[in-house]
C-alpha cells in the first residue's frame, strides 16, 4: 500500500510542477492581464467616486434651500404670530420643523 502512495504523491508532484511550469512561462502574460484588470478595477472605483461627489453636491444645494425655506417660514410664522393667526402660525411651524428633519436626513 505505502508504494501506492508514493507513486500517488510522485503524481501530485508532477502535476504540481506542470502547473507551475506552464505559470512560469506565462508569467508576463498573466501580469501584463492583471495590470488590465486592475486599471479596469481602477476606472471603476474613479467613476464611482465621481458619482458619489456629484450626489453629495446635489444634497448640499437641497440643504443649503432647505435652510433658506426655513428662514422664510420663520419670518412668515413670526408675522401670523404678530398679526394673532395662530393657526397659521402652527402651520408654518410645522413646516418648519418637516424642512428641519429634512435637512437631518440629508445633511451629511
Amino acid at each position: 500500500m505505502s508504494i501506492w502512495r508514493k507513486l500517488f504523491t510522485l503524481g501530485r508532484a508532477g502535476a504540481h510542477e506542470a502547473s507551475a511550469a506552464v505559470v512560469d512561462a506565462n508569467a508576463i502574460r498573466i501580469l501584463d492581464q492583471e495590470i488590465r484588470d486592475a486599471d479596469t478595477a481602477q476606472g471603476k472605483a474613479r467613476d464611482d467616486m465621481a458619482t458619489l461627489v456629484a450626489r453629495r453636491r446635489i444634497l448640499e444645494k437641497e440643504v443649503a434651500s432647505f435652510r433658506e425655506q426655513v428662514i422664510k417660514y420663520e419670518g412668515s410664522a413670526r408675522a401670523a404670530v404678530g398679526k394673532g393667526d395662530m393657526d397659521l402660525a402652527r402651520q408654518v411651524a410645522q413646516r418648519i420643523a418637516d424642512l428641519e428633519q429634512d435637512i437631518a436626513l440629508k445633511e451629511p
